[in-house]
């Protein structure tokens, strides 16, 4: 007897994995620099300047591009110093070929800088580096068999399985000049960026994508520090191999680097270089062989459990969530605040576990400015229960403001997509073979009176006793869709051997 296959193809994701690692250097201040008295802030972005998938593993390597505000000796106005740090990473994959279509998004959880002496500075850069790799897969599986020669009983089993059929790595970059009200003297300090999309639209080979840069800089103006919000609108036409218009692509991106610059007269210009992970899922119905027999002939059957891992999308996720956070010390004014979550997994069916890095800089009573770091741990709700979900391609938006004596009231509102986890496990048949007629010692008997007590499938009934589900419908008067009995006498007629 042949087994009938089916060719499942799918992609697979080979690599998902986050990494929270530092980076540290040590920096002399300038000689035009006066000395330090005190850090006030530290910021950080990264610049990626390779992500080149090699055989089993990802080379990661750029540089952070950190800036440390600090207070002067003897002076009242704040200086700033740039130190950069270079880094590079390994992330590990079994099956990453120089061809895998791999997604990093690495940023800068928080950067600690201190004073050595007045001269000498030491910096740290925490950074959350999430790398994701995909192969094509394909899975053999025995779908049905010929039976021609000897006709067989088989039950089957179908289901849905969603199935990642694309995923593709694009590269491209917001520009954009933005007319600002600031003076003469402001100097730009830091710059945090978001991208958002709003519509993913499906062509014939392409992806269109609208959605919005989010900017967030930081400005020292005189002797004072604030902040300012920019929305720069983008449409990217993103090719994507394969790509027809009934199909539906989640994107999700990452930032490569930022490049700012504050002109006089206040243009504001902006480079965003990024990158966006297109990956589209499709449900195919798999059809296997839950359980044969033959009425006259036994079977010897060998079978496997093979495994589908599926990442299916269910949409959007929008919660809110918060914390006090102690800070020691008692700040009148919040000037800037942000975090960024390097982890997350499911706490119950309603909630999921956020950790993150809170970052804050606030204003004491004496009109000083002190940056301040804490790790937060944040429950977020789900829109509704599920088991194995989890969310991606998280983006923070924080308020916090003075609460009591030594801490802040954090206010966090999460958005990213949420996926379901779900592993389908298939009975493959890998071998049949037919053995000899079994010996008949039921002395011609060709029915069977049987009272069945409780709910038993007739599938199960038709198989002791070496006859057919349909001759026991038929027997018995009952419809042809009918799968089970229960509390009634049942007329099992036998095949003859």
């Amino acid at each position: 007897m042949e087994l009938i296959k089916n060719q499942i193809q799918f992609c697979d994701r080979i690599l998902d994995r986050t990494t929270v690692y530092e980076e540290s250097t040590d920096a002399i201040v300038p000689d035009s620099f006066p000395d330090i008295a005190h850090i006030v802030y530290a910021a950080g972005n990264t610049v990626i300047k390779d992500e080149s998938p090699q055989t089993d593993r990802i080379l990661v390597s750029g540089t952070v591009r950190t800036t440390i505000l600090y207070q002067p000796e003897g002076e009242d106005a704040l200086r700033e110093l740039n130190v950069p740090l270079s880094f590079a990473h390994i992330e590990e994959g079994k099956g990453i070929t120089a061809d895998s279509p791999c997604f990093v998004s690495c940023r800068v959880v928080g950067v600690d800088a201190r004073a050595v002496n007045s001269r000498k500075i030491s910096v740290t850069a925490r950074m959350c580096c999430e790398a994701n790799a995909y192969a094509p897969r394909e899975l053999e599986i025995t779908q049905d068999v010929d039976s021609s020669e000897l006709p067989l009983e088989l039950r089957y089993e179908e289901v849905s399985v969603p199935l990642l059929r694309t995923a593709a790595v694009r590269d491209f970059t917001v520009l954009e000049d933005l007319e600002t009200p600031v003076t003469g003297d402001t100097r730009l300090i830091h710059t945090r960026c978001d991208l958002n999309a709003n519509e993913v639209r499906a062509m014939r080979g392409k992806a269109v994508i609208k959605g919005d840069a989010r900017l967030h800089t930081l400005l020292l103006e005189g002797d004072g520090l604030r902040t300012t919000e920019h929305t720069v609108p983008f449409t990217q036409i993103l090719d994507c191999e394969g790509l027809s218009e009934d199909q539906a692509v989640t994107v999700r991106f990452a930032v490569r680097n930022i490049d700012s610059e504050l002109h006089e007269g206040g243009i504001l210009s902006i480079g965003v270089g990024s990158c966006a992970l297109l990956t589209v899922t499709q449900e195919q119905t798999v059809r296997t062989i839950a359980d044969l027999y033959q009425t006259t002939h036994p079977l010897e059957v060998q079978s496997r459990t093979a495994h589908l891992i599926a990442m299916e999308p269910l949409g959007e996720l929008h919660a809110d969530t918060g914390d006090t956070v102690q800070i020691g010390m008692h700040p009148v004014r919040v000037i800037d605040s942000y975090a960024t979550c390097y982890a997350i997994a499911q706490e119950d069916p309603r909630t999921l576990r956020m950790t993150a890095a809170a970052n804050m800089l606030v204003q004491q009573e004496d009109g000083r400015a002190y940056g301040v770091s804490r790790t937060v741990s944040l429950p977020v709700s789900l829109p509704q229960p599920m088991e194995g979900g989890t969310a991606q391609g998280l983006t923070l938006s924080v308020s916090a403001t003075p609460s009591s004596d030594d801490s802040l009231n954090l206010r966090v509102h999460v958005d990213g997509k949420l996926y379901h986890r779900t592993d389908y496990a298939l009975n493959d048949i890998t071998q049949l073979e037919v053995g000899a007629p079994e010996q008949d010692t039921r002395d011609a008997v060709t029915l069977v009176l049987r009272y069945v007590d409780g709910a038993e499938a007739l599938w199960d009934i038709a198989k002791h006793y070496h006859t057919t589900a349909r001759a026991i419908r038929s027997a018995n008067d009952m419809p042809s869709d009918a799968a089970e009995v229960s509390s009634r006498m049942l007329l099992i007629p036998i095949c003859e051997k």
